[in-house]
Parts: C-alpha cells; structure tokens; sequence
C-alpha cells in the first residue's frame, strides 16, 4: 500500500481509535514511602542512602528533593564517609533537618516536639 493511500485509509471514518486505558495502578506506594521518609526526619534522624535503603527507600537524594518541593522545606546536608564492603570508604551524602525546617515537619506530620 502506496503512502497516500495508507492516509486515506487512516483518515476515513471506519478509522478505530486506541482508547486510553483508565489508570488502574492504585499503588500508593510512593505516597506512602515519602510520609515515612517525613516522619523519621521530623523525629530527628539524620540518614545517608545506604541506612535508607535499609528501611525501603532505594533513592533518598529523589526523596529528599521531593520532600523538599513539596512542602517547602530545606534539608541540612553533609558529605560523609562510609565504610564499603571493599574496605575502603566511600563518600555520601548524609540528610537531616534542623531549626526551623525540623519544626515545619513536626508539625506536618503531627510528631510532638521534643523538649530538652
């Protein structure tokens, strides 16, 4: 079949169009995994990838952004040291929230705050 006829073909009205299949992933995963991520920042912990991926999260740099676009807050950050399984150190980047940024998750995610 020539090009045109290809198009005239196509462009008729007998032409069947591939309905878009509604979403059916109901996988919340995502949502879940950041409120968690939220909440043991806004208890305080201060994690490197290698500890979160211990606790379900494979990518805690696209986390942390995204914790951070969504709810305007700003992570303190460090580059730290590691032990790898070679032996040897590797460097990564350690997350946590502080001041304000600490208080502004608390009250996110409804955590009390701690009185020292």
């Amino acid at each position: 079949m020539k090009v045109k006829e290809k198009a005239a073909v196509m462009s008729g009205p007998e032409v069947i169009t591939k309905q878009a299949k509604p979403n059916t992933n109901t996988n919340t995963n995502t949502k879940g995994k950041l409120n968690a991520m939220l909440r043991l920042f806004a208890d305080g912990e201060r994690l490197h990838r290698f500890q979160a991926e211990r606790i379900g999260d494979h990518c805690l740099p696209t986390s942390v952004s995204d914790l951070q676009i969504k709810h305007l807050i700003k992570f303190s950050r460090e580059r730290v040291k590691v032990p790898n399984r070679f032996g040897s150190g590797t460097s990564v980047c350690e997350y946590w929230l502080e001041g304000d940024q600490l208080q502004k998750a608390r009250e996110i995610t409804g955590a009390e705050e701690v009185t020292l």
